[in-house]
């Protein structure tokens, strides 16, 4: 056997220290390594640039996520999603706005500034606009649907109306195209606030509103002006009782998947693609095992804290509420999906029995927005 080459001598500095060992002779590379290595390219990049308007696909055939989020597993890292949202500023965005800081100042550009000063502008506030404010930054910093509106995708989608939700997407997007120039260190919203305050009469003055109801209102504005399906077919209609019957054979993840479908026939937007999920109700009556399922979309969920006393604690809360250990927002999941009996005058009118029983309501997550 042929012996290793040996490394050159070690600098005098490193032989100076005799509690550190010398590393291993390494074996010579053979010449299709060497091609390979001057051939490469450099590393790729860790910024994985998702698609836009891309369906998350829950992994399993039971498209509840709760069980795998009780367990504390990562949903991208156990394929619960095909696309990653990435947060991060990517080198291709640095690269891209190089070019568009040297445009000419009469050419509007649709990439991201310098990372020097990427997305470090502030917003004013008017008064007690805040919850505004707070609002817009979150958003702003929702690396997905930035990108949607740096990159001009918005103008392709937008309702050419004159509504005043038509005018909120307009000088949204100017927004965050002025606070992610990096020009300045915090701008004045006046032409958003201008825009919010003609299409509704509650955020018109300068009073302390309620950050989620303004969240709310922007991003159904967003989405009534960004939707492209157009023209927009009439609402579908209610299941007969014998497909309903049908529907109730399916499995949890084909009837997810077919009520989803149904709302995005008139509903698809850069909204729903990032904040829409899914929720599954289900009331079973303990007479007769007969069951009913509904699917709604959300853009949020109100989840109940539990504590160790009330009725929607697990063992694993009183276990950590008895250690003075904080609820995690797993076992505020759970208590969310915790099993209902409706009793008393709650009691379902079961269709089967045609008279009303008790039964049983419970609340999974049928689809995580992305």
């Amino acid at each position: 056997m042929p012996q290793p080459p040996q490394l050159p001598p070690k600098p005098t500095a490193y032989a100076q220290q005799p509690q550190q060992q010398q590393p291993p002779p390494m074996a010579p590379r053979s010449q299709m390594q060497q091609a390979q290595l001057q051939t490469a390219s450099p590393r790729a990049s860790m910024h994985v640039q998702p698609a836009f308007y891309t369906h998350p696909v829950a992994a399993g055939s039971d498209p509840s996520l709760n069980g795998r989020m009780h367990a504390g597993t990562n949903l991208r890292s156990s394929g619960a999603y095909q696309h990653q949202i990435v947060m991060q500023p990517d080198p291709a965005m640095t690269q891209m706005a190089a070019h568009a800081t040297a445009a000419p100042q009469s050419r509007r550009t649709s990439h991201l500034p310098d990372s020097a000063a990427y997305g470090a502008t502030g917003l004013k506030n008017f008064g007690n606009t805040c919850f505004m404010n707070s609002v817009i930054q979150c958003l702003a910093g929702t690396g997905p649907m930035t990108r949607y509106f740096m990159r001009g995708e918005w103008k392709k989608d937008l309702l050419r109306d004159s509504s005043a939700r038509s005018d909120v997407a307009v000088e949204f997007a100017r927004l965050l195209e002025s606070m992610w120039r990096g020009q300045y260190a915090s701008i004045s919203p006046i032409g958003f606030r201008a825009a919010v305050a003609k299409c509704s009469e509650q955020f018109k003055g300068n009073e302390q509103e309620d950050a989620h109801e303004f969240a709310s209102f922007l991003l159904d504005a967003l989405h009534e002006s960004l939707n492209h399906v157009r023209p927009r077919p009439p609402p579908e209609r209610e299941l007969t009782a014998d497909e309903e019957l049908q529907f109730e054979r399916l499995p949890d993840a084909q009837q997810a998947a077919l009520q989803w479908a149904r709302f995005t026939r008139r509903n698809w937007s850069i909204v729903t693609s990032i904040f829409q999920g899914q929720i599954q109700s289900r009331l079973t009556c303990l007479s007769c095992k007969h069951t009913s399922t509904t699917y709604h979309t959300f853009s949020e969920l109100s989840v109940p804290i539990p504590s160790g006393n009330s009725k929607q604690a697990s063992a694993l809360v009183r276990k950590s509420q008895a250690r003075n250990a904080p609820v995690n927002i797993y076992q505020c999941l759970d208590a969310y999906s915790e099993t209902e009996i409706l009793d008393g005058d709650n009691k379902w009118l079961c269709p089967r029995c045609k008279t009303k029983r008790k039964a049983t309501k419970r609340l999974l997550v049928a689809r995580l927005p992305l």
